[in-house]
């Protein structure tokens, strides 16, 4: 019979000092645990506070600003849209022909790139009649149009008081972005290099198509056309 060296009353209290031995580290690793998973909530709570504050401030200054951004913007797809603006240039020169009574011919379009990530360029040409003064009084106008357009060449062939001249001019576009800022990044104010562009933008002479006012709804009073 095999004897046990250790009194019955010693071996009763290893086995409880062993019990509180694992309680004890059982609640050391709970507490690190806990105490663990309470900083990560702290820090997300920091940081759902932080968005807060961001979007907060984001929706009121989008606010503030919405009926100025909405010119703006129509200010800066008008000088650069986001299609090519051939159509748009023909129109505007054709409008500034008829002002200075000159007669236009020969309109050619010449694509000149792709506006993947960057601009690109659609070149215009043309045949201009008129008297000398009237012609360039229209070549100086265009500077002022929208789209943005550059005069590339001007030949003027003088007869008589009037002139046939032909005028090559080039534009732009580029597509617009396709990607937003994250939610909570914080929106940027305008730098001064910014607003003196738009100003500059502000001077120049809108397309019809881009200044037609929005029509309000029109009562029919027979909808059903009886």
């Amino acid at each position: 019979m095999k004897k046990d060296f250790l009194p019955l009353g010693v071996r009763v209290l290893l086995g409880q000092v062993g019990l509180l031995a694992a309680l004890v580290l059982i609640f050391a690793i709970g507490f690190k645990v806990g105490l663990g998973q309470v900083g990560r909530r702290r820090a997300d709570l920091a940081l759902l506070r932080k968005n807060k504050e961001i979007l907060t401030a984001k929706r009121d200054l989008l606010t503030s600003i919405a009926p100025q951004v909405a010119s703006q913007a129509g200010l800066v797809t008008a000088a650069l849209p986001g299609r090519n603006p051939a159509l748009l240039v023909i129109s505007q020169i054709k409008k500034l022909a008829v002002a200075n009574g000159v007669v236009l011919t020969g309109i050619k379009v010449g694509l000149s790139g792709e506006a993947k990530s960057r601009a690109a360029a659609v070149g215009v040409s043309m045949d201009m009649i008129g008297p000398v003064a009237s012609v360039l009084d229209l070549v100086s106008g265009i500077k002022k149009i929208a789209p943005i357009s550059r005069i590339d060449k001007v030949e003027l062939n003088l007869t008589g008081m009037d002139t046939t001249s032909s005028l090559e001019v080039k534009s732009y576009w580029a597509s617009f972005p396709t990607r937003l800022p994250a939610l909570t990044e914080p929106v940027a104010g305008l730098t001064k290099a910014e607003e003196n562009l738009l100003e500059t933008l502000a001077d120049l002479t809108l397309p019809a198509l881009v200044t037609l006012a929005p029509s309000g709804p029109v009562e029919n009073p027979n909808p059903f056309g009886e």
